[in-house]
C-alpha cells in the first residue's frame, strides 16, 4: 500500500495568484533537501484567477485546492481552515500564509519536533527572537496581534 505524504501545508487564499507560484517554489526549497514528503492544500476563496494559476501549477508541484465559490465561504478564514483540517489525512499539518508573511524556509524547523515524536504542537510567532511583526501593516492590524497576545496571556 503506497503512504502519501508526511506533511500537508494548509493556506487560505483569497486573490493571492501572484504569490501561489512563489510560495510553492519557497515551501520546495525548503523542504526538498530535508526528505519531508509534503503538499499543499489551499483553501480559495477567490473571484480572480488565483484558482487557475493554483490548478496550473499541479502538474509541477504536489498541490491541492478546495475553491469556496462565493456564497459558501461561510466562517472566513476560520470557516477555510477548519474545512481544511477537517479534510487533512496526513500526520502533521502546518498552517501558512499565502502572502508570504510567514517564511516557509522556517518549515522543517518548524515540523520535525512533531515529524520525530518530539511535540504535538509546535507554533511559530513573530515575538521570538530572530522574528519581525514588518508584515503587520496599519495601526489597527498592530493592535489586534497585541490584543491576541494579552488575550492568551490572561
Amino acid at each position: 500500500m503506497a503512504s502519501g505524504p508526511d506533511l500537508t501545508i494548509i493556506s487560505a487564499t483569497r486573490h493571492e495568484a501572484d504569490n501561489v507560484e512563489t510560495l510553492l517554489k519557497r515551501v520546495s526549497a525548503a523542504l526538498e533537501p530535508t526528505g519531508i514528503s509534503w503538499r499543499l492544500l489551499f483553501v480559495d476563496d477567490s473571484d480572480d484567477n488565483t484558482p487557475a494559476v493554483i490548478s496550473s501549477l499541479a502538474d509541477r508541484y504536489p498541490v491541492e485546492m478546495l475553491h469556496r465559490p462565493a456564497g459558501h465561504r461561510g466562517g472566513g478564514l476560520s470557516g477555510a481552515l477548519t474545512l481544511a483540517i477537517r479534510s487533512v489525512d496526513t500526520p502533521v499539518y502546518a498552517v501558512i500564509d499565502a502572502d508570504l508573511q510567514h517564511p516557509p524556509e522556517l518549515l522543517p524547523d518548524l515540523v520535525q519536533p512533531i515529524l520525530a515524536g518530539e511535540a504535538d504542537v509546535v507554533a511559530g510567532s513573530r515575538y521570538v527572537e530572530g522574528g519581525s511583526a514588518s508584515g503587520l501593516t496599519g495601526t489597527y492590524r498592530r493592535l489586534v496581534s497585541r490584543g491576541s497576545i494579552l488575550v492568551v496571556q490572561v
